[in-house]
Parts: structure tokens; C-alpha cells; sequence
């Protein structure tokens, strides 16, 4: 049987599970109770917006973990869906 490609908002959700999995294991947190602390968020809450992670996390507080978890510029885009240019570099905001 055929694989069924993926939409647009399926591949987003994708990147942005792929960029989770790779920051937890840089930062070493096993857990995701240990990704809660380390973004401040309760352990059940960071539990339930897992379920739903791209609709559950607003633009703001996404902007933030991903500042955080030193998401790179290849997965941001991934995330937003629009193309990556290497020789273009995004800059990082304190």
C-alpha cells in the first residue's frame, strides 16, 4: 500500500517534533518532565500541548522555547514552512 504524503500542516507539526527530539537529547533531558522545568511550564500542560504541539503553543510562547532549545535556522523554517537558504543566516534575539 502506498504511503500517503503528508500535508503541509502535518509536515510543519513534523519539524517541529523532530526540533523537541533534538534539543532534549543536546540538552541531555530524558524527560519530559525535565522539558517542562527547563521551560517553565507545569508537567501536565507541557503534557497536554504535546498532544496538539503546533495549534497548542501560541507564536509568542513558541518564539520562546525556540530561543531556548536553540532550535536552529533549518528547523525553524521547516516549522514554518517556507524554504531554507543556508547562505542566509537568521540572527538571534536575547
Amino acid at each position: 500500500m502506498p504511503r500517503l504524503k503528508m500535508t503541509e500542516a502535518q509536515q510543519r507539526e513534523k519539524a517541529l517534533e523532530r526540533a523537541l527530539s533534538r534539543a532534549r537529547i543536546d540538552l541531555d533531558l530524558d524527560q519530559d518532565q525535565e522539558v517542562a522545568n527547563f521551560l517553565n511550564l507545569h508537567p501536565s500542560t507541557f503534557a497536554r500541548r504535546k498532544k496538539e504541539l503546533y495549534r497548542s503553543f501560541g507564536f509568542e510562547e513558541a518564539a520562546s522555547f525556540a530561543r531556548r532549545l536553540n532550535f536552529t535556522a533549518q528547523e525553524i523554517c521547516a516549522i514554518f514552512g517556507v524554504p531554507y537558504e543556508p547562505g542566509n543566516k537568521l540572527s538571534r534575539a536575547g
